[in-house]
C-alpha cells in the first residue's frame, strides 16, 4: 500500500522525512541558540570580573603613587641675602619649608661663611652676642617653633673658627610642628664685619651656607646638620638643599650672599654734604657783611676829631 502523503519504510511505518528533518533541525538550532546565549552570559560575567579586578589594581596603584609622593617630601633650607656696613654688625635670616608635609621637633644646624677677606673679614659674632630673638618672631615670617619654645633648648655657639656657627633648638613640648610649603623662620644668625679699611671693603661679598660634615642631612651627630620629627626620625632634604657636588661636597645649594656697604659715618651721604655746603655759605656771608659794616681805627679817630 502506497501512502501518497509519505514513504513506506522497510518496517512498514510511514514517516515524513521532511517533517522529521525539520524537527531535528529546529531542535538543533534551539540547542545552539541556548548554548550561544549561555556562552555570551558567561563571557559578560567574566568581563565584569576582569574589569572589577582591573579597577582594584588601578586603585591600588593610584594610592601607592599618592603615598610615594607624600613620602618623598623634602626639607628646603633657604639662606636670605643681606647687607652689612663696613666694620658693622647685622644678622641673616634662614628660612625652612618642605615640598610636602613634614613633622619637625628637633633641629641642629652648622652654618659657615666663605669669601675673600682681603679688605676685611665677615664672621659670626661671639657666642655671648648671639641672640634667641627669633623665638618671638611672628611677622612677617613666623618662627618655626613659635608658641612652643623654651630658651633653655636654644643654642648658638661660634666655633674655634669664627666663620663657623653650630646652633639648634627644639619644641618645649617635644611634639612636632608641621612643615609645609609655607616658609618659616629657622634661625637668625648674628654676624659682624671686621676691617681696618672700611672704604676699600665696600662692595665685597661673602657666602653664608648650611653645612654638613658628612654630606648627609639625616645623620644624628654632635657636629652635623640634622632635623628630626617627634619620634626622633630624621627628615630628608629636598634636592634643592642637597650637597653641592660642584664645589665642596658638604656645602648645600641654598646659600645667601652678604654684601658690604658703606658706613654713613665714614662716607657722608649726599644730604650731609648739602647741609655742610649751605651752612658754610651762610657763615661766610655773615662774616662778609660784618666786615663791610665795621670801621677801621683811622676812620674812628677821624670821626671823633670832627665832633
Amino acid at each position: 500500500m502506497v501512502n501518497t502523503c509519505g514513504i513506506r519504510c522497510s518496517h512498514g511505518l510511514t514517516t515524513s522525512p521532511r517533517r522529521k528533518t525539520g524537527s531535528v533541525q529546529l531542535t538543533v538550532d534551539s540547542g545552539s541558540l541556548s548554548v550561544a546565549s549561555q556562552d555570551m552570559f558567561l563571557h559578560a560575567s567574566n568581563l565584569k570580573r576582569v574589569f572589577r579586578i582591573m579597577f582594584k589594581q588601578l586603585s591600588f596603584i593610584l594610592l601607592w603613587l599618592i603615598a610615594s609622593t607624600t613620602a618623598s617630601a623634602g626639607v628646603i633650607i633657604q639662606v636670605q641675602n643681606a647687607t652689612i656696613t663696613a666694620g658693622g654688625t647685622g644678622f641673616v635670616d634662614v628660612l625652612i619649608s618642605s615640598t610636602g608635609t613634614d613633622n619637625l621637633s628637633v633641629m641642629q644646624f652648622d652654618f659657615r661663611i666663605s669669601g675673600n677677606a682681603a679688605n676685611g673679614a665677615l664672621q659670626f659674632r661671639n657666642t655671648a652676642d648671639q641672640s634667641n630673638s627669633e623665638q618671638g618672631v611672628s611677622f612677617p615670617i613666623a618662627y618655626v617653633f613659635l608658641g612652643d619654645t623654651d630658651p633653655a633648648n636654644w643654642f648658638a655657639n661660634r666655633q674655634a673658627t669664627p666663620t663657623e656657627l653650630l646652633g639648634g633648638d627644639s619644641t618645649a613640648s617635644f611634639s612636632g610642628v608641621a612643615i609645609d610649603g609655607t616658609q618659616k623662620l629657622l634661625a637668625r644668625l648674628e654676624i659682624e664685619h671686621i676691617t681696618g679699611t672700611p672704604l676699600a671693603a665696600v662692595g665685597d661679598s661673602f657666602t653664608l651656607s648650611l653645612w654638613n660634615d658628612l654630606g648627609i642631612s639625616d645623620t644624628f651627630d654632635d657636629d652635623s646638620t640634622f632635623f628630626l620629627d617627634e619620634g626622633l626620625n630624621p627628615l630628608v632634604f629636598d634636592t634643592d638643599s642637597t650637597p653641592n657636588t660642584l664645589g665642596s661636597p658638604s656645602a648645600f645649594l641654598n646659600f645667601g650672599t652678604i654684601t658690604v656697604t658703606a658706613d654713613s659715618a665714614v662716607v657722608p651721604e649726599p644730604g650731609t654734604f648739602a647741609i655742610f655746603t649751605i651752612g658754610g655759605i651762610v657763615f661766610a656771608g655773615r662774616k662778609y657783611r660784618r666786615r663791610l659794616g665795621a670801621k677801621s681805627p683811622r676812620e674812628l679817630v677821624e670821626s671823633r676829631s670832627n665832633v
